[in-house]
């Protein structure tokens, strides 16, 4: 799998590169295909081995809430930002220096991670995580495959028990 093109999240007015996959709600009144003919530049490059999922979002974090705000590739949104209370996941910003390149889906370690917990659209938890430079790339890959996400984090929290 090649390495992938992230959504990028905007927080703090600030915009960041999403290292995680959160999903569409394609049955949305104001999520609709993008007719060929609408396609530019920014679209097209949706379609490559660097984009499996065929589009780019872009979200927001106002007020503790995460919102859809733009999308492009294969699907539109059109009309205001969706408050996006479908989304019960932990997303993934990289921060700092990249420690090991990996590529494959999300897998490049970063320096730190700020991972921000979001429950039907609201944010319950914010941390940053210092990441190991001799952390394993191929397990770190693995781990950041899209879906990967959630097997990690019930890992993790088993590891707890």
């Amino acid at each position: 799998m090649t390495a992938q093109i992230p959504d990028t999240l905007i927080l703090d007015g600030k915009h960041h590169g999403l290292f995680c996959h959160l999903s569409l709600p394609i049955n949305h009144p104001q999520i609709s295909l993008r007719p060929q003919a609408e396609m530019d530049e920014e679209d097209r490059d949706c379609y490559s081995t660097a984009c499996w999922r065929e589009y780019v979002a872009t979200w927001e974090i106002r007020n503790q809430r995460l919102y859809l705000n733009e999308i492009r590739g294969t699907w539109r949104l059109t009309g205001d930002p969706i408050f996006a209370d479908w989304i019960t996941d932990e997303l993934i910003i990289p921060m700092g220096e990249c420690l090991v390149y990996v590529h494959m889906g999300f897998g490049s370690v970063y320096e730190r991670e700020k991972r921000i917990t979001v429950e039907k659209g609201v944010v319950t938890q914010v941390e940053v995580i210092e990441n190991d430079p001799n952390v394993d790339p191929w397990q770190r890959g693995l781990e950041h495959l899209p879906g990967m996400e959630r097997i990690s984090r019930l890992l993790r929290d088993l590891e707890g028990l």
